[in-house]
């Protein structure tokens, strides 16, 4: 899209969006100034998603025709070369509320400049002299970090971003660790405390901290990504093989060679599991890993022993959830034996083709569990990861590590020594309550 294209689309965008910030805004008499975190709350509640980069023509378009600015940008217009202005800003800061102060903070790190360096300064002073020193210094923390958030498509997230967790009273950041990405999805994996979650959906918006937004891209490399998922390998057998037709075949991408290597990788396999010899046990490990290597060069699906890695199995899920929907709407339940042999790839997927299934089936139960945990968000619980005594509360649910799901109506939730929640008590019992385990989520309304 050219440059002309996107400033008149901006242009269009700031008269839509001013009228209705207006509307909702000044027109029911609520005095809200048109500050990047007014302007995303009061149009996300108006069921509409203005792109950050619209907002300058929204505030362009509230301040010619209804009059509404950001009062902090006028006081660094003004500058601050003259005792006299110094004076006046001084004044204006002091009326404001604390909120609108750090909104005003915010702002000046929008703008930028000398100018509004030095307003930010009369309004951290101001800040200290209301919160205290300690508050403000966590409060600029959490700005600067603010300051470097943009909302992405799931497939744009890369290693070392921050994501960001904001609402009903949660604020979490956690870094990202892995990202792999496949034709209609991606999985992202961040660390976390409790466990590591994953986000399916490429299309999903999710709010990151970058600290180098303007850095290009790194350039694609289709060969680096795809190796990750093990599918280089398996384009190059194709590749040998067509090669093959043309010329002389090759003997070790022969239906027989790959043949021949299951049989060894199963022999190798048995004797290290079952072996007396514990010398030869460690040889026959070495085999199969060995062997394990020159079967997904021929393409096999072949475990890497860790089941906590679920981008292993990112190039079967679509065909996979088709089926899972297939036995949804057959009101069938999904066993891992329904998946048997209707996955392509996974036939002779070693060790066996349960495995890969377990993954996937895994993977499911989490993607599952994050709608789940998102409905009950959506609802107004909150989490619960710290209470002084026990408390009750009008519901309770409990969240495994897996993300299954039990919910207690009007429950107490029982504290441990470390003010953790250690167990929940519907109503009218003393005992036999719901144990809550150190890898549990506890959300409470």
């Amino acid at each position: 899209m050219s440059t002309t294209t996107q400033a008149a689309k901006a242009e269009n965008a700031g008269h839509k969006y001013a009228t209705r910030f207006y509307v909702e805004t000044a027109a029911q008499g609520k005095s809200l100034e048109p500050t990047d975190r007014n302007l995303a709350e009061t149009l996300k509640t108006c069921a509409l998603r203005p792109r950050p980069e619209w907002f300058p023509a929204i505030r362009r378009v509230l301040a010619d025709e209804y009059g509404i600015t950001v009062r902090v940008e006028e006081i660094i217009q003004q500058g601050g070369g003259n005792a006299r202005l110094i004076a006046q800003a001084a004044a204006t800061l002091k009326a404001r509320t604390t909120a609108e102060l750090m909104d005003d903070y915010r702002e000046t790190q929008r703008i930028g400049g000398a100018s509004a360096s030095e307003v930010r300064r009369w309004i951290t002073a101001e800040l200290i002299d209301r919160i205290g020193r300690e508050a403000v210094v966590a409060f600029e923390s959490r700005a600067a970090n603010e300051a470097k958030e943009r909302a992405i498509l799931a497939r744009d997230a890369r290693k070392g971003d921050i994501y960001v967790t904001r609402g009903n009273g949660l604020y979490v950041r956690r870094e990202i660790v892995a990202v792999t990405s496949y034709r209609s999805g991606a999985l992202v994996q961040f660390a976390c405390a409790d466990h590591t979650t994953p986000l399916l959906d490429a299309r999903q918006s999710i709010v990151v901290e970058r600290d180098q937004d303007d850095a290009p891209d790194a350039e694609f490399d289709p060969h680096e990504d795809h190796r990750a998922l093990g599918l280089v390998a398996a384009e190059e057998a194709q590749a040998r093989e067509r090669e093959g037709w043309a010329g002389e075949p090759d003997p070790q991408t022969s239906p027989a060679a790959r043949e021949a290597l299951l049989r060894e990788y199963h022999a190798a396999g048995h004797e290290r599991d079952h072996g007396q010899d514990h010398a030869q046990r460690r040889a026959a490990g070495a085999q199969v890993r060995r062997i394990g290597g020159e079967l997904s060069q021929l393409g096999v699906w072949v475990f890497n022993g860790d089941y906590r890695d679920l981008a292993q199995i990112i190039p079967f899920i679509e065909p996979y959830w088709t089926i899972y929907e297939e036995i949804k709407a057959a009101g069938k339940y999904p066993y891992n034996s329904s998946f048997e042999g209707r996955i392509p790839g996974l036939a002779d997927a070693l060790p066996r083709e349960e495995t890969p299934i377990y993954l996937l089936q895994q993977l499911r139960g989490l993607v599952e569990g994050h709608e789940r945990l998102a409905r009950v968000l959506d609802a107004g619980f909150r989490r619960l990861s710290e209470l002084a005594a026990r408390e009750r509360f009008s519901s309770v649910v409990v969240f495994d590590r897996f993300y299954a799901t039990r919910r207690l109506h009007d429950a107490r939730v029982i504290p441990d020594e470390q003010h953790r929640p250690s167990g929940v008590l519907p109503k009218g019992k003393r005992t036999h309550g719901l144990r809550v385990g150190p890898l549990d989520q506890v959300y409470v309304r």
